[in-house]
């Protein structure tokens, strides 16, 4: 009974690691395990910003920190790899509101990390304006977005 209570144990917790290697190779073909890829997050805003015409991107990168998303800071505990968060503070100027929802869906989209949108306001810059008048900023966008990797926990 004992032996078959062990290898009942054993088989469950094999299972267990398959599937967490699993979910560890689907973050890996993301680009989202390993090292903070702060570099590359800002050749993407720069790029996302030229390919999509914007007038300005503005950003304030903070340090990475361990993510403080309920019900993940306690499934962290004791295991061998942990989710690390970069917030991002953006501040855009925007011709019309889909500008804004290109550059979420574009951020989204690029390689490197899992972009969560924390918070994100929009306010008019100017009311009405010249018909056929120059193109120029209609409002402006503050959002602040966390840029999620995998990191492996140090082992001290």
């Amino acid at each position: 009974m004992a032996a078959r209570g062990q290898l009942a144990k054993v088989s469950e917790e094999e299972q267990e690691i398959r599937n967490n290697l699993a979910r560890f190779k689907q973050f890996e073909d993301r680009g989202m395990a390993g090292a903070e890829k702060r570099l590359e997050w800002i050749e993407a805003l720069a790029a996302i910003r030229q390919k999509r015409r914007l007038f300005q991107v503005q950003y304030n990168l903070d340090p990475q920190r361990a993510v403080d998303y309920p019900g993940v800071a306690e499934d962290q505990k004791g295991g061998g790899a942990i989710f690390i968060a970069n917030r991002v503070k953006l501040d855009l100027s925007l011709l019309h509101e889909e500008d804004l929802l290109n550059f979420l869906a574009d951020l989204s989209a690029s390689a490197g990390s899992f972009a969560s949108l924390r918070s994100c306001s929009i306010t008019r810059t100017e009311r009405g304006g010249a018909a056929g008048g120059p193109l120029r900023p209609r409002l402006r966008a503050n959002c602040v977005i966390d840029l999620i990797t995998l990191k492996a926990r140090d082992k001290t």
